[in-house]
């Protein structure tokens, strides 16, 4: 083996140990451990319409039992009302729940929605 071909091997695998830890499935999975390590669940959602020059934005601010808050942005022009509403509905679903499982949290919302 060369000093160039070990070089290559070596970089390749750095590379790819880096990319399991830091790429987002790797995030993830470590965010996930962290949250079943100190039980995180959802206690509270609010949201606030945000008047901006005559046009409105949608927050959303999650609150969680180890005092974690996370904040969202779900605006669609000219629908403020009825996105604060949407928003609000998914209230009794997401309280209770681990707020990182995202896809499933997602999915449950989207597909599974009473009003369509």
């Amino acid at each position: 083996m060369t000093r160039r071909d070990f070089f290559h091997a070596a970089m390749g695998t750095a590379t790819a140990g880096i990319a399991a830890l830091t790429g987002p499935e790797g995030l993830l999975a470590q965010a996930r451990e962290k949250a079943r390590q100190y039980n995180l669940k959802i206690t509270d959602l609010k949201t606030f319409v945000i008047d901006a020059n005559n046009k409105n934005y949608v927050f959303v601010k999650i609150y969680t039992n180890q005092g974690i808050t996370g904040l969202g942005e779900g605006s669609v022009t000219s629908k403020a009302a009825t996105m604060k509403a949407a928003i609000e509905e998914h209230h009794r679903y997401l309280v209770g729940q681990d707020p990182t499982d995202i896809e499933m949290h997602w999915q449950a919302m989207y597909r599974w929605p009473r009003w369509r």
